[in-house]
């Protein structure tokens, strides 16, 4: 199947808050990501089983892959910690961007 670039944003990251010198919350920051999808589809279609014929249609889903952000709006230390709540919590962003396709 094609491969198809979309975008999504996850609204107000708890650790992407802007603060001031004193510690006062200035501000929720948005991190919108750039990511592939594909649709595809697990079933094996026509078959024979012992003379049996079948047809598994199988079940459609995304697959989502690639999540890429514009590194040049983020500091080094923020890039870092984006990258890393990425890749700890990336069943729960992939789950997030279906839920919106």
């Amino acid at each position: 199947m094609k491969s198809i670039k979309d975008e999504h944003t996850f609204e107000g990251l708890d650790f992407l808050d802007v603060y001031d010198d004193e510690g006062e919350f200035l501000k929720s920051r948005d991190l919108r990501v750039t990511f592939t999808k594909e649709w595809c589809n697990d079933g094996i279609g026509h078959y024979e089983f012992w003379g049996s014929k079948g047809y598994d249609s199988g079940n459609n889903y995304w697959e989502i892959d690639n999540i890429e952000w514009d590194k040049s709006q983020w500091t080094d230390a923020e890039n870092k910690v984006i990258e890393e709540y990425i890749n700890c919590h990336l069943e729960e962003l992939i789950e997030e961007i279906i839920e919106t396709l």
